[in-house]
């Protein structure tokens, strides 16, 4: 948890320090605010689509190495034996409970944020609202 913490710690620092730098190099070059907001979000958007497909990239790495071969579910299940078969759910459901588990522990304790269910399941008043 504190590798955790101190990963986001120099995140937020290395931000804050190109955040400015971007910042004066917008006032270098005289960007108005909208156009310097569209290169960021085509910045943004050019990141995103990279590591959507290194995402998927692991995902066929992932396959290829537990399963043996890439391509459609059912069709890697069948050519599989039966104790692959009973694994591999087994492995990825205690996976995603260790996940929930650490992700919950790292979040911390969360209000409702459906306005709706609190006002219909309590007395109407939303503690959630007083706090602005």
């Amino acid at each position: 948890m504190k590798r955790m913490e101190q990963l986001v710690a120099k995140a937020r620092a290395f931000s804050r320090q190109h955040w400015q730098r971007a910042l004066r190099i917008r006032e270098k070059v005289r960007f108005s605010e909208e156009a310097f907001h569209l290169v960021l979000a085509g910045g943004v958007g050019v990141i995103g689509g990279l590591v959507n497909l290194a995402f998927h990239m692991c995902i066929n790495e992932t396959e290829r190495l537990f399963l043996g071969s890439t391509g459609d579910p059912a069709g890697v299940a069948a050519n599989s034996s039966i104790w692959l078969r009973l694994l591999t759910p087994t492995m990825g459901g205690l996976c995603a409970g260790l996940v929930l588990y650490w992700g919950l522990r790292l979040a911390g304790k969360q209000g409702s944020s459906n306005i709706m269910e609190v006002v219909a399941t309590s007395d109407g008043n939303c503690r959630c609202a007083r706090r602005w």
